[in-house]
């Protein structure tokens, strides 16, 4: 069972499963949503200690890079596509970057703070990211001041796409 939130489904229950026909309703909600990212919830609530989602992302869609507390880490592990999630030093330079698909590298680990941003590299990437809990968006997600905010639409596309260029 699952209820609709403004850009995730939550799956409720004491044990909650996704099928074959749930991707396939994600990757439908994607393509409708503003952000081009979806997400299906696995946790039951923002207090959960962990916090499990199932998300879609477009290959033009922008999440401006971040980090998440240094007590806190985060994992992706691809389903289907490709996602690039490049690493930064807090001034903006990318010093590192993986690649996430069915021929190299599955999942990925983030510890301590790290600077990330991930990009859809296919029209349209599945994975599965993991992390702590409880989820108060104020205090996990600390946007650097480098990057364009989200809602900035030129500037965010401009930055995607120059970053994105360099990898492709």
């Amino acid at each position: 069972m699952g209820v609709t939130m403004s850009q995730a489904i939550f799956k409720r229950g004491d044990f909650v499963s996704l099928s074959v026909e749930d991707i396939n309703t994600l990757k439908e909600e994607v393509t409708k949503s503003p952000t081009k990212r979806y997400r299906y919830c696995l946790h039951q609530a923002h207090q959960d200690s962990i916090q499990e989602m199932v998300i879609a992302m477009m290959e033009d869609s922008y999440c401006r890079p971040h980090s998440h507390p240094q007590a806190s880490s985060e994992s992706y592990h691809i389903i289907e596509g490709e996602l690039l999630v490049l690493i930064f030093n807090d001034k903006g330079k990318v010093i590192d970057s993986v690649r996430l698909n069915s021929r190299e590298n599955l999942i990925l680990r983030m510890n301590n703070g790290t600077i990330h941003m991930p990009i859809a590299l296919s029209e349209i990437v599945i994975y599965h990211e993991t992390i702590s809990g409880p989820f108060e968006k104020d205090l996990m997600v600390h946007y650097v001041d480098w990057a364009p905010r989200e809602d900035d639409i030129e500037e965010s596309k401009l930055f995607l796409n120059q970053v994105k260029s360099q990898y492709e």
